[in-house]
């Protein structure tokens, strides 16, 4: 069948048209699992329509459950006899399969992704800005990568390996490494040594960095941030798990500022070349506290599914490098560890956000 695009509606038609969505979602109303629903009349969000003839649909609509929201896009929507079944298209932002479903006399094929739920920017792939403080936050899709020191970098330490598959659930990050005004507007004082306001903070603790996050969170009405985790920074850094010596690349010089080139200070945020996601500093400039407690075996103690590390040791994790260290330690796989209430010029942090 095919399906006329760019049907223009009569008020008859229109009717119709809003007849029909609301019958099809009878037909979703109901199927769940814990990831996904679809077409749900309960959480249901109409964008737009347009009817084809016969027994084709093509309708877009939003479906939340949880942290998770699934938009169907572009869809062909056919009727089935006796059951709908739901699929999802392999995509970036990460996919789900539905199970087929039994609804009514008929139901719709759908073709489905899914999208970040936010409530100030939905879109996948864009930034959105958190009004408070002004940070910038890009999107990072969903997906599954090698986490871990590979042959594609050098001197790899043990503590980096084994190389080991991990998936994280899609999240916004900071695009660049908390500055120092925005410290000053969360918490009323600047503790850096370099000083500049588009310089990132430093000499902050982890323990510093946890209060920072919670008076943000604190201010609504947008919440939900909080540092990153081990692999949630790794997967970033490397854009979705390319295998890039540092962060952006293999040319060092381009991504980073380290001890060769930062002329032994902190730089401003944001004068190195990004990675592909559009994140800016990964590599060099401050070491980046993360959430994880720091554990010499946690590659072998992950598991598959969002880790994270909660004991081990009295460490916490800081990854990247920083302006006063060689090429290696900035490198995409390094870890470092330290006391969460250690601060030093070097230590800084950025943050994420869930959906």
């Amino acid at each position: 069948m095919r399906i006329l695009r760019g049907l223009s509606f009569g008020l008859g038609r229109l009717l119709l048209a809003m007849a029909i969505v609301s019958l099809a979602s009878m037909f979703f109303t109901g199927y769940s699992n814990p990831r996904v629903m679809v077409g749900s009349g309960e959480a249901r969000r109409s964008a737009s329509l347009s009817l084809g003839f016969f027994d084709e649909l093509s309708v877009i609509f939003t479906t939340l459950q949880g942290e998770n929201s699934y938009n169907a896009l572009s869809s062909r929507a056919r009727k089935r006899s006796g059951h709908a079944l739901a699929q999802n298209l392999s995509v970036l932002e990460g996919s789900k399969i539905a199970e087929p479903f039994q609804r009514g006399e008929h139901g719709w094929l759908v073709e489905a992704r899914q999208r970040p739920q936010d409530a100030v920017n939905s879109n996948p792939n864009m930034s959105w800005t958190e009004p408070a403080t002004g940070m910038e936050f890009v999107w990072v899709p969903a997906g599954c990568f090698q986490m871990g020191c590979g042959p594609w970098t050098s001197d790899c330490q043990d503590h980096e390996k084994p190389q080991h598959e991990v998936c994280v659930s899609g999240f916004w990050m900071g695009q660049y490494e908390v500055t120092q005004s925005q410290w000053e507007m969360i918490m009323g004082h600047n503790p850096s040594r370099f000083k500049g306001s588009n310089n990132p903070v430093e000499n902050v603790s982890w323990n510093m960095a946890k209060d920072f996050v919670a008076r943000l969170n604190g201010r609504g009405p947008v919440g939900g941030f909080s540092l990153p985790t081990e692999a949630q920074w790794e997967y970033a850094c490397r854009a979705g798990g390319r295998r890039e010596k540092y962060c952006g690349g293999d040319d060092v010089d381009r991504v980073a500022w380290y001890s060769n080139n930062s002329a032994g200070r902190i730089q401003p945020v944001g004068t190195r070349s990004p990675n592909a996601l559009g994140l800016f500093d990964m590599s060099g400039n401050v070491w980046e506290w993360v959430e994880d407690v720091y554990d010499k075996e946690a590659y072998s103690r992950h598991s598959r599914n969002n880790p994270l590390i909660t004991s081990g040791s009295k460490y916490r994790v800081l990854r990247g490098g920083s302006w006063y260290v060689s090429p290696w330690f900035v490198r995409s796989t390094g870890r470092n560890k330290n006391s969460p209430d250690d601060r030093i010029s070097m230590f800084g942090f950025r943050l994420v956000r869930m959906p």
